[in-house]
């Protein structure tokens, strides 16, 4: 799921003509990648 948001978003930024909002496409993916550095620890299902 992360890689196909990943896969759009790149997309996105590819197809993007004005640099203002591929500026703001990268940000978003920096801050995504800031978000899924540190692994994700769930509870167990009881």
């Amino acid at each position: 799921m992360l890689d196909h948001y990943l896969a759009l978003l790149f997309k996105e930024i590819l197809s993007q003509k004005d640099l203002t909002s591929q500026e703001v496409l990268l940000k978003r993916t920096e801050n995504l990648n800031e978000l899924t550095k540190e692994p994700t620890h769930l509870s167990p299902l009881k």
